[in-house]
């Protein structure tokens, strides 16, 4: 009884954001690990400052092109901007054809990056024969390396044996830390925007990274950008070049062959 009081509050507090679209319990139950569960979860401006009920939001694209992308926002493992950074994305790429599951995730980088396997594990689960891939922001960045770059952590039923590991990733103004040390292995294609004036997370974080990814023959598509900071989200009116990094996105897809501008399923 307990569980369901919890899951009903949730949906009550979500639905100003959620509208229409279903919440979607990736563990079906309480997550395994879950720290800080005495706090209650916290909405607001936009933002979610605490998580205990991890899952997923997904948005359908009106014409769905054999693509689904897990959306990973950002807010420092602090909170996260769900909205600028998750629901914005999410209705994007739907008008690219792409569907878009958005990831609320618990806030503790460990039990997020269990959150995000098993994410795109239950992805694959519902989506069989899809391009799957991540796209992050910020945190959300380091979240989408990290699942690129780490073992496979809990296994409690079928879905988690799915392939955890994404088709191809985009990494946005990510922070990333050390993780570039990690790189040892053969990555999906991989998309990367930054500002070079970005006083929050250093643009040398992206940059480390790459140059780890060219050493194991890895060439992803980098932009560093003049202007732009942390956080530039979709902002087109902020008149920097950075800007300019959905429509280089976009490019990339196609350039890759994981977009179909015909509209037709590869």
């Amino acid at each position: 009884m307990k569980t369901k009081i919890i899951i009903l509050v949730l949906l009550f507090v979500s639905a100003p954001l959620f509208g229409q679209y279903e919440f979607i319990n990736i563990w079906n139950g309480d997550a395994p690990g879950t720290k800080n569960t005495a706090e209650e979860e916290k909405y607001s401006d936009e933002r979610f400052w605490t998580v205990n009920q991890p899952g997923l939001v997904f948005y359908k694209a009106p014409e769905s092109k054999g693509i689904t992308m897990l959306v990973l926002p950002g807010g420092g493992y602090h909170h996260l901007a769900f909205v600028k950074e998750g629901v914005t994305i999410a209705k994007w790429l739907n008008n690219l054809g792409i569907d878009a599951y958005v990831l609320k995730y618990r806030l503790n980088p460990e039990d997020a990056l269990d959150d995000a396997q098993r994410a795109v594990c239950f992805i694959r689960s519902q989506n069989p024969g899809n391009k799957i891939g991540v796209i992050g922001f910020s945190a959300g960045g380091h979240l989408a390396a990290n699942v690129m770059l780490s073992p496979k952590r809990v296994l409690i039923d079928s879905i988690d044996n799915q392939n955890y590991k994404p088709d191809f990733a985009a990494l946005i103004y990510p922070w990333l830390q050390n993780l570039y040390e990690k790189v040892k292995e053969k990555l999906p294609p991989l998309f990367i925007a930054h500002a070079a004036d970005d006083t929050r997370v250093p643009v040398r974080e992206s940059l480390n990274f790459i140059d780890a990814c060219v050493k194991i023959n890895v060439y992803p598509e980098a932009h560093i950008f003049f202007e732009g900071g942390h956080g530039f989200g979709m902002e087109k009116e902020s008149g920097y070049a950075a800007s300019e990094w959905p429509s280089l996105f976009e490019k990339w897809l196609v350039n890759k062959g994981i977009l179909n501008v015909t509209g037709d399923k590869k």
